[in-house]
């Protein structure tokens, strides 16, 4: 925490006193600093908020709002707001289901959290021409949704230590990537609904895939 709050601060007040003591002449260089300035504060924002939600679910019981939900419609439309993202990066958008309706209890705003974190880091830490895969599907009582890429793949290193709070996929990224905190926040979701998150490995096709079990 100290090393990732220190980093965008130490940056913002250097920029920050540049600018108070007139030492910026030229407007383009002026509002190139201003919005660094304004990058990493939103940066230390996100850092800060996401401490405070991982610390609470970690030491007091989730207060989710459950209630059933069509957990394919609820896919389709993460799918759709993702899409033009997927499509930007040049990457390919592969959904698939093998039931049109299925009825689910989850907290549609943390879900939606979950499932933009495991998208967002697809897109990040690949590159053009990477095929990101979203399925859904059923086995016995439980809904099993799937978000897989087959991009660079997840470090060997890391992959039992990969829902630890402040590991990075790729850690050869500078402190303006991810503040390390999605995944650990996304598992304690999870099992805040009595589901599971896993890192399934041993994949050729898709190299990274990681499984959501959800109680039906």
């Amino acid at each position: 925490i100290s090393h990732d709050l220190k980093t965008p601060i130490t940056t913002i007040q250097g920029y920050a006193l540049a600018l108070k003591e007139g030492m910026v002449e030229q407007e383009e260089k002026k509002q190139r600093y201003l919005q660094t300035i304004y990058d990493k504060s939103v940066r230390v924002t996100n850092l800060v908020n996401n401490v405070f939600d991982l610390a609470k679910l970690e030491n007091t019981t989730p207060q989710f709002q459950i209630q059933k939900h069509d957990i394919v419609e609820f896919l389709r439309k993460m799918a759709a707001e993702f899409y033009e993202q997927i499509e930007q990066k040049g990457m390919v958008l592969d959904f698939n289901t093998t039931v049109n309706k299925l009825d689910v209890p989850f907290d549609m705003k943390e879900m939606e959290r979950v499932i933009a974190n495991l998208l967002s880091n697809s897109i990040l830490y690949n590159q053009s021409g990477t095929t990101i895969k979203m399925s859904l599907f059923e086995q016995d009582d439980t809904a099993i949704i799937e978000i897989a890429d087959n991009g660079a793949g997840i470090p060997d290193e890391l992959k039992d230590i990969i829902f630890s709070p402040f590991v990075r996929a790729d850690t050869s990224r500078s402190s303006d990537g991810g503040t390390g905190l999605g995944l650990a926040i996304a598992k304690k979701i999870v099992e805040g609904h009595g589901g599971r998150l896993e890192l399934v490995t041993g994949r050729d096709e898709y190299r990274t895939v990681f499984r959501i079990f959800l109680k039906k």
